[in-house]
């Protein structure tokens, strides 16, 4: 069984900044991955979504991540992570 790394979410409206953020942490259990999915797609189509994971998180885990975000490929949603103060692009379901 695969181990879920842990990350922290923010949930941000693109165009409007007295929109409320929406705050997720905890391990990225397939039930963590669903309740993502559907703030996104609540959101709107205008809503970037941040992704921070451990620093010392296996590229695997990375992998196990984009893996279990995949479905926020098809939307218009700018997706990224973090990782001890690195920013990067991500894109679900991309290869690292």
């Amino acid at each position: 069984m695969e181990t879920a790394p842990f990350v922290w979410t923010r949930l941000l409206r693109s165009r409007d900044a007295s929109a409320p953020v929406i705050h997720r942490a905890g391990s990225l259990t397939p039930y963590l991955a669903e309740m993502i999915v559907d703030d996104v797609r609540r959101g709107g189509p205008d809503v970037r979504l941040e992704v921070m994971v451990a620093a010392e998180l296996e590229p695997a885990g990375v992998d196990l991540v984009r893996e279990r975000l995949a479905r926020l490929a098809g939307m218009n949603v700018v997706f990224t992570h973090r990782r001890q103060g690195h920013a990067g692009a991500m894109r679900p379901g991309a290869a690292a």
